[in-house]
Formats: structure tokens, sequence, C-alpha cells
């Protein structure tokens, strides 16, 4: 028998419930318990990725209520500033559409759930920047050399010019996320913290949302990417709320208070003086 922790259960029930208040169509038809998903847990959150929807584990430990909320907020900021810094310069059409974060909470741990309009993005948010900072994250910092080799994957997964000050944005993004006090969690066993990796995607899964504008020089690798028209862009409806829960999915007093939402948008935070800067 498949004996699993209490902490992949709860992880289980609350991916599954991002994927139905997104609208996502990877929860099996089957499933109606924690313990029945058949997908690997990081394979199952990775196809999230493909569907612009970033889920990011973290440790909710060592917080008092008030101090969790900072350290949610501050961790929503950094990737809302690197998601705006990328979709202004790269995707200008979708700039002033920030990246929305959202949170569900278990016992031990929460995910924080990042939606955004440019699909590119998300994924390398997804594929590359979380990976980097979980593996990172409050330890000697990375080099310049592997900062440099991060900047490098994002910018050819988003077919974007090297340009010095993308690599400047990118390296000042991601050193901030790597000292902030929400400590962000693999979704592997301990034993074997490998960074996610891509799965084969579902027939189902959407092309990329196509940048709708981009520089001269990056027109021949953008004319190849498939067009993705707003008609055809899969329905995430609006940031779901509390009630959207159905009672089905409410066993627990826990469970019933597993959906909170960070509703301000991001990049727009009420940021205090000497907490960040533009």
């Amino acid at each position: 028998m498949d004996k699993r922790s209490k902490e992949d259960l709860q992880l289980e029930r609350i991916l599954i419930q991002i994927a139905r208040d997104y609208h996502l169509p990877l929860v099996p038809p089957d499933w109606q318990h924690p313990g029945d998903l058949q997908t690997p847990l990081p394979v199952f959150a990775d196809r999230m990725v493909h569907y612009s929807v970033l889920p990011l584990v973290a440790d909710r430990q060592n917080h008092t209520p008030d101090t969790l909320m900072h350290a949610l907020e501050d961790c929503a900021r950094w990737f809302g500033h690197l998601y705006d810094d990328l979709v202004t310069q790269l995707y200008s059409t979708h700039a002033g559409q920030p990246l929305e974060a959202n949170f569900y909470e278990a016992d031990q741990f929460l995910v924080v759930v990042f939606t955004g309009s440019v699909a590119p993005v998300i994924e390398v948010l997804g594929q590359e920047v979380a990976p980097f900072v979980i593996r990172h994250h409050r330890q000697p910092p990375p080099s310049d050399r592997e900062l440099r080799q991060l900047a490098d994957r994002i910018l050819k997964s988003l077919y974007a010019d090297p340009l010095p000050s993308l690599y400047e944005t990118i390296s000042r993004r991601v050193d901030s996320m790597l000292t902030m006090s929400l400590r962000p969690l693999p979704l592997h066993p301990p034993a074997a913290p490998a960074p996610l990796h891509s799965p084969a995607l579902p027939d189902s899964t959407p092309p990329p949302v196509h940048p709708a504008e981009r520089a001269p020089s990056q027109r021949e690798a953008a004319d190849s990417l498939p067009l993705l028209d707003d008609a055809e862009t899969p329905d995430t409806g609006p940031a779901p709320t509390v009630q959207d829960l159905p009672p089905a999915e409410t066993a627990s007093k826990s469970n019933a208070r597993s959906r909170s939402t960070l509703r301000a948008p991001l990049p727009y935070w009420n940021i205090p003086k000497g907490r960040d800067e533009k």
C-alpha cells in the first residue's frame, strides 16, 4: 500500500484545489480524495506553469500571523517586480497588467500562487527563477557567473537579446529574493532536492501567449512562435475567493481556512520607505 506523508496529502489537496479554482484541465476525473493522484506532485505543479499558474511552496513555521503576512507580501513583491520588469521590456503591450498573487495554507506550509497574462514570463519564473531561489535561499550567495547563467537561460527562453540592462535587472531582483524572510521549499523529498523538471505536456496544453510587440532584432525568433488569440486563451477566471471552496473540500477547520488571498495588485504595493526600491 502506498503510504504518503500528511504533508504530501495536504499538498495534493491544495494543488487539486488550485487547479479547480483556476479552471485548469488537469484534475483526473476519478480524483476524490488526497492520495488518488497518480501523477507525481512536482510534475503536476509544473504542468500548471504551462497554463500561466505558478505554485510556490513555502515554509510557514516560525512565523506569527503578522510576520507571515509581511513575508508573503515581500515574496509577492519581488516576484511581481521581476515579472513586471520582463514584461515591460519584452512584452510592452502587456505592460500595466501586473502579476497577481494568492496563497493557500496547510498546517506546516503554504502555497503561493502567481498568475499573469504573459505565459512565457510565468514559465521562466516557474522553470528557472523559482528553482534557483529554492536552491540558493539563505545560502552562501551565488557567484556572478551563476547569476549570469541564470539570466542567459531566462533570456534565451524569452527569445530576448542579451542586453546589459536585462542582466542587471534579473541579477538585482533575484538577489533580493534570496534573502526574503519567506523560505521557499522544493516539491521534491528533502533527500533529493533537485530543481523542477518540465514534464511532457498533456495534449490539452495550450501554446504560450505570443508577445504582441518585440524589438525588430527579435522578430525572426518571435515569428516562429504560435500566436494565441485572446479568444483562445485558457480561462483561468478571476482570482478566486475563499467562498469558492466547495463544502466537500473543507473536511476540517484547517481546510476551511485554506484559501486566502493577497488581493493588492503587484508590483504596486504601498511600500514603506526603506523596504524596497522601484
